[in-house]
């Protein structure tokens, strides 16, 4: 097994005549989109994090994911019917690098909320009842991309919301998975500024609304896969398989890592 050590700002360089094996591909297509809205995700107290998000709102279904990850999944779905893949389809998936690996689907007539994560490259799938979130309605306005919004704020999970939506665009639905106004989130934002969502296009043309369904995603409860997010950031280095050698062949000592785990929910 070969393993690579990636810079996402440089190009990959392969051995001359080197293909790798592509990504197994398999997806469901759930339903057609009637109202694509991208989003500009920003996070991080500077909000130095910014990565375009699509949300796609179909008669029963909605997804909200990274954009890229549309693209990414084009390529993966071209590649796997290659069966190989070499220097130049790594690179221009790569180009295409998805940030945000979580995926949101809704399905509207049973109330269901789907979620798709990946942790360490490991895909897990899990699902809950869409949650009910108490907003509170408030006078204030303001335009966002042309379209006049209403002001709404509400505690979720344990932070703190505060959504602009339009009744102008009679869609209960928003970014991530907000939703639960009268009309359409096209801006939202955590107090404390770990994220802000703010619409900056949305067109009619008809998207694919579809599932990755591969056999390899494990299926986990909300709690299990929180567990494992949280396990994996404050110590990465616990879910390393088989052993690490310095040059001269001895064993490599790695230090166990410890980060931060402060998600988004803290419930």
């Amino acid at each position: 097994m070969c393993f690579y050590v990636i810079s996402f700002s440089q190009k990959i360089s392969l051995p001359p005549g080197i293909q790798l094996d592509a990504e197994n591909y398999e997806s469901m297509d759930l339903d057609t989109s009637q109202l694509n809205v991208f989003y500009k995700y920003q996070s991080g107290k500077e909000g130095n994090s910014e990565v375009i998000t699509i949300l796609q709102i179909g008669k029963k279904y909605s997804k909200f994911c990274d954009y890229n990850n549309i693209k990414t999944d084009s390529l993966s779905l071209l590649y796997n019917k290659k069966g190989k893949i070499g220097e130049n389809e790594l690179n221009l998936l790569f180009k295409n690098y998805s940030k945000i690996k979580l995926q949101i689907f809704k399905n509207n007539d049973e109330k269901l909320v789907v979620y798709q994560n990946s942790v360490n490259g490991t895909k897990y799938e899990y699902f809950e009842k869409q949650p009910i979130i108490n907003w509170k309605i408030h006078n204030e306005t303001k335009t966002v991309l042309g379209y006049l919004c209403n002001k709404a704020t509400a505690s979720y999970r344990g932070r703190e919301y505060i959504a602009w939506y339009s009744p102008d665009i009679p869609q209960s639905n928003g970014p991530s998975y907000f939703g639960g106004l009268p009309g359409l989130i096209m801006e939202i934002a955590e107090k404390d500024n770990l994220i802000k969502i703010t619409a900056t296009a949305i067109t009619k043309s008809p998207m694919i609304i579809y599932k990755r369904n591969e056999k390899n995603i494990l299926m986990v409860s909300r709690e299990k896969f929180r567990k494992i997010q949280k396990d994996y950031i404050e110590n990465p280095n616990a879910f390393m398989t088989g052993k690490a050698y310095n040059a001269d062949g001895t064993p490599l000592t790695i230090k166990p890592q410890k980060n931060t785990y402060n998600p988004l929910e803290l419930e």
